[in-house]
C-alpha cells in the first residue's frame, strides 16, 4: 500500500485535551477554534464554548469538573493538572479500555507505554508528580475519589510520555492532548511525516513517498520528529532522553560534520546568552525595542566571525525578526528574515512546516515593501510545502494563495504602469 508525498497517513481525534489557560478568553475549550463571541459556562465560570453543541460534547468532563473549578476559583489549575484531571475522570468512567471515535483505533489508553520505572527514578518527574497529586487531592473534595498512588503514577507516566502539543496553523501552541494512534509513531530527526492540526483534529501527512506499510503496520514505516530540528545533536538527545527516556541513534545524530557546521567559530556562547536573556525579558513584557537592541548589538559583535549556518547566530536572527516585526520596523525585519532562509533550508527537511512558515513570513514582508518578484518566489516555495504538509483545505493554504494572487496582480500592474505613463 504505502503513501505518496502529501497523503494523509492518519487522522485522529484526541482521547482528551485541554486548551491553554492563556487562550480561554479567545478560543472554544472544546473545538479550540478562535471565536469573537464565546459563551461562558454558567456552572464553572471558567470554560467558554462556541455554543451548546461544543459544551454538550465536552459534557463528561464539564459535569464532573465544574464543582472542582468552583472550589479553587479565582485560582486556575495549570494545564498539566487539568489534563491529568481529565485523564483521571476518563479512567473512573472506564474509558481507558476503549478506542476513540475518529481515531484509527491502534491503541487504547490502557495499552500506551507509561515508563513508570523511569519516572520513579527521575527526581524531576517525581517532584512534578508529587505536586500534581497534592493539587488533585485539594481539587477532588468529596465528589471525586482518587485512585491509588500506583494508578495515578501509571496515568501520569502515560500523560507525560504521550501528550502532544496542539498548535495552530502557524505552529503557535494552543493546548495539549493525548492522541492514541499517533502515539505509536516513533521519532526520527529527519522524519518522513509531519503533524498538523485543525482545531483539535490531528493530521499526519507523508512528506516523502513511503512505499511500504498500511494502517496496521504504520509504526514500522512512518516517523515523526519530536524535537527542534535546529537543535544540535547533543541538545536533541538530551531532550529526548529527559522527555521520552530513549537515545536517538539516527543518521543525523551521527553526523558530526553537520554539528560542526552549526557551531563553527568561538562566539556561539555569546549568542546563546543573548537568546536566553531575550526570552527571559519577553516573559516579563519588556519593550520589544530593547529586545531588538540586544539582538542588534550581538549581531554586530559577531559580524564576519560566525558563518551563516551557525545555529546560535540563527537563533539571535529569529529573535531579532520577531522584535523588529513587533516594532513595525519592516525593512529591518526583512533583512533578518532573509538571512535565516539559507540555514533553514539546510537544517530542516525539504517539506517542513517550519521552513514554509519562515518563507511565508519573509514573502509577506517582501510583498508589503514592494519586492514583488522576491515575494512571489518565496511564497511559491511556501505554497509547495504547505500543500503537502497541511493540504489545500487549511486556512493557511488559502491565505498563501491569496498572497500569491496579490503578487500576480501587483506584478501585472507594475508591468503596465510604463505604458500608462506614456499615455
Amino acid at each position: 500500500m504505502g503513501w505518496k508525498r502529501g497523503d494523509i497517513v492518519m487522522k485522529s481525534e484526541p482521547y482528551t485535551h485541554v486548551l491553554s489557560n492563556k487562550l480561554r478568553i479567545t478560543r472554544c475549550s472544546y473545538c479550540l477554534q478562535r471565536k469573537e463571541e464565546l459563551k461562558r459556562c454558567t456552572a464553572c465560570s471558567l470554560l467558554r464554548y462556541c455554543g451548546r453543541e461544543c459544551q454538550r460534547k465536552d459534557g463528561l468532563f464539564h459535569r464532573m469538573s465544574a464543582s472542582v473549578y468552583q472550589r479553587v476559583m479565582p485560582n486556575t489549575p495549570t494545564d498539566s493538572v487539568l489534563l491529568m484531571l481529565r485523564l483521571f475522570i476518563k479512567y473512573m468512567a472506564g474509558e481507558h479500555t476503549k478506542t476513540v471515535d475518529g481515531d484509527p483505533g491502534l491503541r487504547t489508553f490502557q495499552t500506551l507505554m507509561s515508563h513508570t520505572e523511569e519516572v520513579k527514578n527521575d527526581p524531576d518527574r517525581c517532584d512534578v508528580f508529587s505536586k500534581i497529586c497534592h493539587t488533585l487531592t485539594l481539587l477532588a473534595g468529596p465528589e471525586l475519589q482518587l485512585p491509588t498512588t500506583a494508578i495515578l503514577l501509571e496515568i501520569f507516566g502515560k500523560m507525560v510520555i504521550n501528550t502532544f502539543t496542539i498548535a495552530d496553523e502557524e505552529l503557535q501552541d494552543i493546548g495539549s492532548g493525548v492522541y492514541l494512534s499517533p502515539a505509536t509513531l516513533d521519532h526520527r530527526c529527519r522524519p518522513n511525516a509531519v503533524m498538523s492540526f485543525q482545531g483539535r483534529s490531528l493530521y499526519v501527512r507523508a512528506v516523502e513517498d513511503i512505499p511500504d506499510g498500511d494502517t496496521a503496520s504504520v509504526s514500522d514505516h512512518v516517523f515523526l520528529n519530536y524535537v527542534d530540528q535546529l537543535a544540535l545533536s547533543w541538545e536533541r538527545q538530551k531532550q529526548l532522553q529527559q522527555q521520552y527516556y530513549f537515545l536517538c541513534t539516527c543518521a543525523r545524530c551521527s553526523d558530526a560534520a553537520l554539528d560542526e557546521l552549526m557551531t563553527a567559530e568561538n562566539w556561539s556562547a555569546s549568542c546563546q546568552a543573548v537568546v536566553d536573556n531575550v526570552e527571559h525579558l519577553k516573559t516579563s513584557g519588556e519593550d520589544p525595542h530593547k529586545l531588538l537592541s540586544l539582538c542588534k548589538e550581538c549581531l554586530a559583535r559577531v559580524e564576519g566571525r560566525l558563518s551563516p549556518y551557525n545555529v546560535y547566530r540563527l537563533r539571535v536572527l529569529d529573535r531579532a525578526l520577531d522584535a523588529a516585526i513587533c516594532c513595525g520596523l519592516w525593512e529591518d525585519a526583512l533583512s533578518y528574515g532573509v538571512q535565516t532562509l539559507q540555514p533553514y533550508r539546510k537544517f530542516y527537511v525539504e517539506y517542513s512546516p517550519n521552513l514554509a512558515l519562515q518563507l511565508m513570513r519573509v514573502g509577506k514582508l517582501q510583498l508589503w515593501l514592494g519586492h514583488i518578484e522576491d515575494a512571489r518566489t518565496n511564497l511559491s516555495q511556501a505554497e509547495k510545502i504547505i500543500r503537502v504538509t497541511h493540504g489545500s483545505d487549511f486556512d493557511l493554504y488559502r491565505q498563501l494563495c491569496e498572497l500569491l494572487h496579490q503578487c500576480v496582480t501587483e506584478s501585472q500592474q507594475l508591468s503596465q504602469s510604463p505604458a500608462l505613463l506614456s499615455k
